[in-house]
Parts: structure tokens; C-alpha cells; sequence
């Protein structure tokens, strides 16, 4: 990182200070910013059997992130084998020669790590996330399964059950479920093999696999030398090479597998079906959804388009940023705030070989889908026939540029996935900075340019999805390409052992083979230190400082919001985060905007049950524009009745299609019945929207927008001194003013807990059951001990639910439990699934006995242990990212907890016992809790009725 340049910059910044004052828009102080400064130390070479390491030294915290990529895909499955990939990833995690079935997560979680996995078209990728001395934990676990994976028949159908549950889930039951899994394969890319297929799959295609099939796709894929492993954090590079050696260099390489890609090259043009009269441009597939679960109907156009190295990638994501990216892009100012679309994007979706570039636009309720095609196709017709302008290059260029160096430094995870997709596509991690001189190069006639031709000239694509109607999907053209005979070079590779020198560099134990190895010597875990500070008109701040990358996060909370306006007016305080940025008393709207993204900056606010949050996130040189920008927003907003007019009609869309979500329906029937007499009940309904006026904004904005109810939490790369000069100026002559106390509760009961309460979802897939009760509040100190249950019963991979649900039986994708206790009042504690719709009855039962037995039952020392294990070492891995911590501290406050009870959360934890957990599960955990099903009545009622009295509920109870 170039430290002077920074150091210049500031220079340049304190001058300006004086001179500058608030509300008004300061000239931008940012310096170019050069990706090479960011990136990290790194080494890389190859291992004798062919596996490519790349090790990154990044010491800001004692963490570190394991990822290793197989160059092995959604576009290898086999014939007839759609999805396959993608179960195989989920088979990986089934057991290996020394690691048995569920043992993987379980080994991670006790020692805090994270893990996961996902498919993608060109690769599989397999992570991990854990304190850095146990390094040696996570390259056993990963070297055991690429070497010796151990599936059972028993295991293997039970994940092909999963990954069918997770299709119905992701695919059948949700709205646009369908629409989302075609618009990126199918309906673009017919007839090329690679990419044309779904990753998930087809249920058929799913039931066909087969144990040997899969044992096949192991040998042939997951060898080292098809495989990247990047590891990042704070590692010794001598040190993680013999460790890496010591578990990888002994594993046998394999036949080299010929890249998809070179045997179906991409295809030199796609179908065209027939030429648009008024435009003469191209159209390719059209294809047409029922969707019964959805309220509003939606257009995708989707066009094939070169991957990244391509120079027209980067001058075709310059244009999707500058159409769909940010408050200033066209289809937020021109079709969006205009009221006539609840959501409009543009984005380049990058694929190894054939990338998408994608158009989304769904039409606010009452508007028809034609208007919005109409918009959006109008906005692409300006831009073929004018271009874009240099301001909006100039700020698509600085908002990428930002996110590119924000990406990679985010935490040390962050920066294995960046590494391995530019070493997968160009060799080597340092070809980010080509790729970010690539872009710079792209000119405002380059993107006319490619606008003409892939917006006109190259087929466009059509996936329209409505509720109603008839459904035509586009006939299938055949092959496009055919595979070419591809020769398999020879490689002379051979494994080998790790030296008795290279094992000498690690600790006694760091390398066993069947069992886990012990740690590293442990590092100290340091909580980032923060500072706090006041204004006298009562504004209170807590400072991070953050070196890692230059930006500067800072937010204004706010207390009020749900819960204090009334039942007849839910919904005020989410309108009026939605109106304060959309004009001021220095500023409109769309100079708001331009202002804030010329420098790469943002700017957001949202609101919660209890607090408000205007948020400004920008480039740290230019910290006078993201202080200023926030107070003016926070100060002088004007509250545009044109503006108020959009935001209340889009609302009113999201609500209408919210009321589509089965997770949301579940979750607001929960909120009735645990909250009948209390403002966290409070249900925001089309009745309270339309209760609501622009006044009733101004209103609330007077009584609670007052410093001494607000708290600042600032993070970044500047000093304490330069955040309180900075405070000061802007919110020093904010006037503090007397609040309501909002927060005097009424006392509260539950509802009626005697029935099972159904809502109707005809033609659901699955069933979605929430089954919780009250809890407590974030100040009684049994929270420790229930927050213990809790991580016991459904934290991830090792908690109970999981275990019983999808890893013993099938029955769902995911099982957790939550424990909601970030409030003033008492929380609630939950358990939420969804399941296969002949699994309902079962599962229900089964969440009740796992509830019964951990509040009547000890939990096992080992199990305790490593529930302990999990939590205090994801508030150690919390550590790493300054803004986390930050966040954290504010919810401290704001619900009147010490901020030294965060830094004593470790102490808490440990001191949790056998029978604290106990007693907490007993008391906080009903026998009779509040059971709500959401599915299909007339084939899950039958099922409940078998466990006690059922009550269907309407879903669009008022």
C-alpha cells in the first residue's frame, strides 16, 4: 500500500476542512487508487503432483481462510446426469477413510471455524475460515477427502434426498423460482452443452445417479492436479509450505482432465427466431412462465456475451453498471423513481465461457408488464443510438474500482476467492491489475459501440414470467457445436512425501494422517481498539480506526422507529428511510446521487424495530464528501412529495409480493401470536400504508432525529483526531431536543398456543414450519447460557436439527434455531425449516422432541465443549473485520448493555456450565410453543391433525 500518496491526500483533505461547510458538496480529495497496493504478499508455486498453491500473508487478525477450487463444474455433468456436480459437492462432505460421516463440520465447529462449498458452471469450490493455528486441522479434513473419500449408499441417497428438497425449496416452492433457475442457463444458452443445463439439475436426472457414478467422478476430477489451493491470513509462508506438503504432496495424481471448454468451444453466433419490427434488432428465444406464486409478472432479457479478458466485458459491465448500479444509474432515475417499476437491474453474469448479460424488470403493482418493457427497452434505444456520457463512466469506473479493492481486502476469504478466479482465468493473481487497466481503458464510444452490438445486432432473449396465462417455452435448436476430439497431454507428475527437513519446521503433532492434528502454537486474539467520544448537544460516537482498505464507513443511528409510531401508521419509519436521501435542502435527488457515487461513494438508510440507520460508505480520502452527504441527508431533508408518492407505491408492491413468501407469512403469523398486546407485534398491512402521508415523515423526523438520540459509529481508514474534527463540523450545531420515551413497554403474553396453526399455500412443494415461543431480553444475563442451547440445538452443521433432520433423514435442505434477543424487550426464540410436503407431520414431530429433550435432559460435556467452541471462535473470527466489531458496540448501546460486556462475551461463554444450560432451556424454551405450518392444506392438514387441533389461517389476514 502506498502509504505517502496516502499521506498526501490527508494533507490535502485538513486544508479543506475550514473552509468547507456542511451541506454543501466538497470537492473530491481521492487520489488514484492503484489495485497493485493491495494486493497482498503471496507465493506461488506448484506441487511434483501437480496441485497449484498460492499462499497470501495477511496478519490484521490471528484468522485464516482455506479454498480450494476443482476445475470440475456444473458444465462437466455427465449425459443425462444434469445436477450432478452439484450433488457431488454435497457428497464430499459425507465422510472420508479417516473422517466419518458428519465428522467434518463437527471437527471445524468446535474450534469455531466456518466451512461451506458451492457449484458454479466452471468449478467447485470447497472453503474453510478458522483461527489460524489450526491450520494444520483444515488441510487434514480437505487433503483426507480429495485423497480417500468414503460414501456409503446409505449417505449417498440421503444427500440425492437433500439436494431434491433443496430443488423444491430454491426452485419449486418460491415465487420466480423457475424464472431464476432458466433465465441463466436454459433460456440463453440452448443447444451449448456446457451451459445450457441448470447446476441443480432435474429431480429425474437426480434419481438416475448412482454410487458408482459418483465414485467415478471422484477419480476422474478430484485429483491434485486438477485442483488450486489458495490460503490466506496470518500464516508463516515457510511454515504453511511444509504443511501443505506434508498433507498434499503424498496424494497420487490422476489423468488430466481435458477443460469443457476446449471440447465445446462457444459457439460463433446463436439462434436468431425473428427481428423486432420497430427496431430492427435481433431477437433470439422467447419463452413464457406460469408462476401461480407469484403477485406480479416480470420480464428477463438476457444476451450471450465474451468472458472477462474479453474488451468487451469490461466495456459491457461499465454499461450495466451505469443502466442498473446505484441511485444515479438510468433505470433507477428514469424507470424506478418514476413509480412505474418496484425493480429494474442490468448486470454481466461471467462464466468461463459464455457470460450473460442480464436485464431485469418487475412492474409496481397496478402498473402493467408492457409499460415496464416499454421503459427499460427505451433506456437501451438511448443508449444504441447516444451512448452514455463521460460523468457516468467516470463514476461507473470509480464505483467498480472501489469494489474491486474492497472485495479483495474485505477479510482473508475475500481474498482466496478473488485469488483463485483470476489464477482460474488468467494465471495468476497479479492479473487484477490487467484486468483493472482493462477497464480504465474502456471509452464512452466503446460502450456505443458494444451497445449496437449486443443490445441489437446479437440475438436478445426473452423469459417472461406471469401468474396467469399460457406457458410456451422456446423450441429446442439442437446442437449448436459439436465436441472436438481433444489429445490429453502428458504430465510428468509424481507425488511425494514430505521431507524429514520440511517436517522439521512444524510443531510435534501438526501432521497426522488419521486423526485431527494438533494446532500451531495459538496467537493472541485482540479485540480492535475502538474509542468513544461526545459532542455537547449530546451526539455520542464509537471510533474504529480500520488500515486494512481505503474506505470509511460511517452511520447514524437513531433511536425510534416500528415501535414507536402507532399500530394505524406501521410502515412510517421504513417510508421515511426510503424518502430522507432522495432530496434536500442543498440538493435534489439526482444531484444527491451523482454527488455521492462520483466518488465512488453510497449512501442508504433503513429501519429496524427499535432505531433508525442512515449509513454513507465511501472512498476514505474524500471523508469531508461522506460527512457532509450524511448530514445533509440527516439535517435538511425535504421529504419530495413525488418522491414520497414512489417509495409508499413500492412498498405497497413489496408488500403484495411478500405476501407470496411462505417464510414470511410464517414469520408474521409467529409475530400475532407471540406479540397480541405489545408494539412488537405491530404488523405493517396495505391498511397502515395507505394511513400514511408525507407530513406524518416530517412529524416523526422532528420528534426523534435529535442528537442526543442519535449514536455515530464511524470505521475507517482516518484518525480519531480527523473523526471528531469531521463530527463536529457537520452535527455540532444539530440542536438536541426532549424524545418521547418509547421504550415503556406494556406487559405481554402470548396467544393461544393449543393449535397448530395452517396457512394455505396451495400446490407448495414444501411445507415451511416455524415452532418457537418468548424469550428474553439482551440484558439478563441467561442469555449466555440459552445462547449455549441455542448453538446446541441448531447452530449449523453440528446442531442437533440439522443433524436429525437433513443429515439422518432428509428432510430438508436446512434446519436452524435463533435466538432474537437484540431488543429492549423480551425476544423470542424459534425454530424454522422447510421440508419436503410428505415430511411435514414427521418433522414437526421430530423439532418437538429435540425442543423436549434439550430442556429436560443435561447436555453431553463433549457436546458443551464444542458449543462453547463454535461461539468464542466466531466472535474470535468476528474480530478481523473493525466494521463488525463496531456494529456490534452499537447494539451494545443502543440496547443498554456495557460496551465492556462485549469484550467480556469470551469470559461469559467459558464460564457456562452444564446446568446453566439447563436451567436457561427450561425456562426460556416452551413445552407448549407456538407451531405454524405454511403449505399445502389438502396434503399436510391430514398429517398435523395426527399431532393436535389445527386452525387454517387466511394468508392475507389484514
Amino acid at each position: 500500500m502506498n502509504k505517502v500518496n496516502k499521506s498526501i491526500s490527508w494533507f490535502l483533505a485538513a486544508l479543506l476542512l475550514t473552509v468547507t461547510p456542511p451541506g454543501t458538496t466538497a470537492v473530491s480529495t481521492t487520489a488514484t487508487l492503484n489495485v497493485a497496493d493491495y494486493i497482498p504478499a503471496f507465493v506461488d508455486y506448484t506441487l511434483s503432483n501437480g496441485l497449484r498453491v498460492v499462499l497470501a500473508k495477511d496478519d490484521t487478525a490471528p484468522v485464516v481462510a482455506v479454498n480450494l477450487w476443482y476445475r470440475v463444474g456444473a458444465a462437466n455433468d455427465p449425459p443425462k446426469r444434469s445436477g450432478f456436480a452439484h450433488l457431488f459437492e454435497h457428497i464430499m462432505f459425507g465422510g472420508s477413510a479417516n473422517v466419518g460421516k458428519g465428522e467434518f463440520d463437527a471437527y471445524l465447529q468446535a474450534i469455531g471455524g466456518d466451512s461451506n462449498a458451492s457449484t458454479n458452471p466452471d468449478y467447485t469450490d470447497y472453503w474453510q475460515i478458522l483461527p489460524a493455528n489450526q491450520l494444520p486441522l483444515a488441510l487434514w479434513l480437505e487433503s483426507d477427502r480429495m485423497a480417500s473419500l468414503n460414501i456409503t449408499q446409505e449417505a449417498f441417497d440421503t444427500e440425492r434426498q437433500v439436494v431434491i428438497q433443496e430443488f423444491n425449496e430454491r426452485v419449486l416452492n418460491p415465487p420466480y423460482g423457475r424464472t431464476n433457475n432458466l433465465y441463466l442457463t436454459t433460456t440463453p444458452l440452448r443447444g451449448y452443452l456446457p451451459y445450457e443445463r441448470p447446476m441443480i439439475g432435474s429431480i429425474e436426472d437426480l434419481n438416475a445417479a448412482t454410487l458408482e457414478e459418483a465414485k467415478a467422478f471422484h477419480r476422474k476430477y478430484y485429483i491434485p492436479n486438477n485442483a488450486t489451493l489458495v490460503i490466506a491470513g496470518d500464516i508463516d509462508f515457510e511454515q504453511t509450505k511444509a504443511l501443505v506438503q506434508a498433507y498434499f504432496g503424498d496424494i497420487p495424481p490422476g489423468e488430466p482432465a481435458v477443460p469443457i471448454l476446449k471440447q465445446y468451444p462457444l459457439p460463433a453466433q446463436f439462434p436468431v427466431t425473428k427481428t423486432d419490427r420497430k427496431t430492427g434488432c435481433k431477437i433470439g428465444y422467447q419463452d413464457t412462465i406460469v408462476d401461480p406464486a407469484i403477485e406480479l409478472p416480470q420480464v428477463n432479457y438476457s444476451v450471450v456475451v465474451p468472458p472477462r479478458g474479453d474488451r468487451d466485458f469490461y466495456a459491457l459491465t461499465l454499461l450495466a453498471n451505469i443502466l442498473g448500479s446505484g441511485e444515479s444509474s438510468r433505470f433507477e432515475q428514469k424507470v424506478i423513481r418514476k413509480g412505474l417499476a418496484s425493480s429494474a437491474s442490468a448486470e454481466v453474469l461471467e462464466n468461463m465461457g459464455a457470460s450473460l448479460f442480464v436485464i431485469s424488470g418487475t412492474p409496481n403493482e397496478g402498473e402493467s408488464l408492457e409499460s415496464v418493457q416499454s421503459l427499460l427497452q427505451d433506456q437501451l434505444r438511448k443508449v444504441i443510438a447516444k451512448g452514455v456520457t463521460e460523468a457516468e463512466l467516470a463514476r461507473a469506473k470509480k464505483m467498480i474500482e472501489i469494489d474491486t479493492i474492497s472485495e479483495l481486502r474485505g477479510s482473508v476469504w475475500n481474498t482466496t476467492d478473488v485469488f483463485q478466479r483470476f489464477i482460474y482465468q488468467f494465471g495468476s493473481p497479479q492479473a487484477l491489475v490487467k484486468d483493472m487497466e482493462n477497464l480504465n481503458a474502456v471509452t464512452s464510444t466503446d460502450i456505443q459501440k458494444i451497445a449496437q452490438t449486443y443490445l441489437c445486432e446479437k440475438p436478445m432473449n426473452i423469459l417472461i414470467t406471469l401468474k396467469t396465462g399460457q406457458e410456451v417455452l422456446a423450441t429446442y435448436p439442437g446442437k449448436l457445436v459439436e465436441p472436438i476430439d481433444v489429445p490429453i497431454g502428458v504430465q510428468s507428475l509424481k507425488p511425494r512425501s514430505a521431507t524429514p527437513e520440511e517436517l522439521a519446521k512444524l510443531p510435534d503433532g501438526a501432521v497426522s494422517r488419521t486423526q485431527p492434528p494438533k494446532p500451531l502454537p495459538a496467537k493472541e486474539t485482540k479485540l480492535p481498539p475502538y474509542q468513544t467520544f461526545s459532542l455537547n448537544n449530546g451526539l455520542k460516537a464509537i471510533f474504529i480506526q480500520d488500515r486494512e482498505i481505503p474506505k470509511l464507513q460511517i452511520s447514524l443511528f437513531i433511536r425510534g422507529s416500528d415501535v414507536a409510531v402507532p399500530a394505524n401508521k406501521q410502515g412510517l419509519p421504513q417510508l421515511l428511510a426510503d424518502v430522507i436521501t432522495q432530496g434536500t435542502i442543498n440538493a435534489s435527488s439526482t444531484q444527491i446521487a451523482e454527488q455521492v457515487e462520483s466518488v465512488g461513494g453510497a449512501m442508504e438508510a433503513d429501519a429496524g424495530l427499535e432505531w433508525m440507520t442512515v449509513s454513507a460508505d465511501f472512498p476514505s480520502p474524500d471523508s469531508q464528501v461522506a460527512f457532509n452527504s450524511l448530514a445533509d441527508v440527516v439535517l435538511k431533508p425535504t421529504f419530495p412529495q413525488s418522491a414520497f408518492d414512489v417509495a409508499k407505491s413500492q412498498m405497497l408492491t413489496n408488500l403484495s409480493e411478500s405476501e407470496t413468501n411462505p417464510a414470511w407469512l410464517a414469520s408474521r403469523q409467529f409475530t400475532r401470536i407471540a406479540y397480541p398486546q405489545h408494539p412488537y407485534g405491530f404488523i405493517t398491512s396495505t391498511e397502515t400504508l395507505n394511513n400514511l402521508t408525507r407530513n406524518d415523515l416530517i412529524k416523526f423526523h422532528n420528534t426523534f432525529f435529535k442528537p442526543n438520540n442519535s449514536l455515530l459509529v464511524i470505521v475507517g481508514d482516518i484518525t480519531l483526531a480527523q473523526a471528531k474534527v469531521e463530527t463536529e463540523r457537520v452535527f455540532g450545531n444539530w440542536q438536541s431536543g426532549k424524545v418521547p420515551n418509547f421504550l415503556t413497554y406494556p406487559p405481554n403474553r402470548m396467544g393461544d398456543t393449543s393449535s397448530i396453526y395452517l396457512i394455505d399455500r396451495p400446490g407448495a412443494e414444501q411445507a415451511t414450519i416455524l415452532i418457537g415461543n418468548l424469550g428474553l431480553d439482551a440484558r439478563n444475563p441467561e442469555s449466555y447460557p440459552l445462547l449455549v442451547a441455542n448453538t446446541v440445538l441448531g447452530e449449523g452443521p453440528s446442531g442437533r436439527l440439522f443433524k436429525n433432520l437433513r443429515v439422518d433423514k432428509g428432510y430438508t435442505y436446512s434446519a436452524v434455531s435463533e435466538l432474537n434477543d437484540g431488543s429492549n424487550d423480551v425476544g423470542t426464540f424459534f425454530v424454522t425449516t422447510d421440508v419436503g410436503k410428505q415430511y411435514t407431520g414427521d418433522a414437526v414431530l421430530e423439532i418437538i422432541k429435540e425442543l423436549k429433550t434439550i430442556r429436560s435432559q443435561p447436555i453431553p460435556e463433549k457436546e458443551l465443549a464444542a458449543s462453547k467452541g463454535l461461539l468464542l471462535g466466531h466472535f474470535a473470527l468476528g474480530l478481523e473485520t473493525p466494521a463488525n466489531v463496531a456494529y456490534a458496540l452499537a447494539s451494545y448501546q443502543l440496547i443498554g448493555l456495557p460496551l465492556e460486556d462485549y469484550q467480556n462475551y469470551p469470559q461469559k461463554i467459558s464460564q457456562v456450565s452444564q446446568e446453566d444450560v439447563l436451567k436457561a432451556a427450561a425456562k426460556y424454551i416452551s413445552s407448549e410453543p407456538i407451531i405454524i405450518v405454511v403449505g399445502d392444506a389438502s396434503l399436510v392438514k391430514s398429517q398435523l391433525e395426527k399431532l393436535g387441533k389445527v386452525v387454517v389461517v387466511p394468508a392475507l389476514l389484514p
